[in-house]
């Protein structure tokens, strides 16, 4: 109950996965519309959440500073990560490798899922990336794209922004907005990326490689 705050798509097309308010995050089926399982384990709101790149698990973050690795066929937290702020977003890269959180503070991390899964007590994050403003919004997307070098977030300063994964550098800053960007998607099938944001505006952009 209460407000939703995140929705993805499973790859089959056949499940979503929720957030909300209600501090869970809750399994659906797409053809029936109901809900077929519950996980708990969240202290507060869940902001975010996203499949792995084989879809067997459910990746959460929450307004209590965490990540939570889910077995969508049990329902038990199988990983977790302690973070550093509110965490806004979490996407995992195509090729199953890394995982992408942003959190207040200004703050973009990736993430060696491969330590991760294998136990690392560091955890350490491959590369912490700034720039950009993500100070009160709990909305702050940030996605993997449009090339394989390179990822993008929104930020509260108006802008779209563009970050090399290698060096950290931001290589682009988008305009045109006049209020908050809330996220940035690329979509490889139409070879657009679109931006939306708090002027009530979507806005779609060419990437050119050279």
């Amino acid at each position: 109950s209460g407000d939703v705050y995140t929705c993805r798509l499973h790859k089959d097309g056949h499940s979503v996965a929720s957030g909300g308010y209600d501090r869970t995050v809750r399994l659906w089926d797409v053809a029936k519309g109901t809900s077929v399982r519950s996980f708990y384990g969240h202290d507060s709101s869940v902001t975010c959440a996203c499949y792995n790149e084989k879809g067997n698990l459910v990746v959460s973050g929450s307004k209590d500073g965490t990540v939570r690795f889910w077995d969508c066929l049990s329902g038990l937290i199988v990983n977790s990560i302690p973070h550093v702020g509110d965490i806004t977003s979490v996407d995992v890269s195509p090729n199953g490798l890394n995982l992408l959180t942003a959190s207040k503070g200004n703050s973009n991390r990736i993430w060696d899922l491969r330590k991760i899964a294998g136990g690392d007590k560091s955890k350490q994050t491959v590369r912490l990336y700034k720039g950009h403003q993500n100070t009160s919004s709990n909305h702050i997307r940030a996605r993997f794209g449009p090339a394989p070098n390179l990822f993008m977030s929104g930020s509260e300063d108006g802008f779209a922004y563009l970050w090399d994964r290698e060096t950290g550098e931001i290589v682009q800053r988008l305009g045109g907005h006049n209020n908050t960007v809330y996220s940035a998607v690329w979509s490889s099938r139409q070879s657009l990326l679109a931006t939306c944001s708090h002027d009530g505006c979507v806005r779609t952009w060419w990437y050119d490689e050279t």
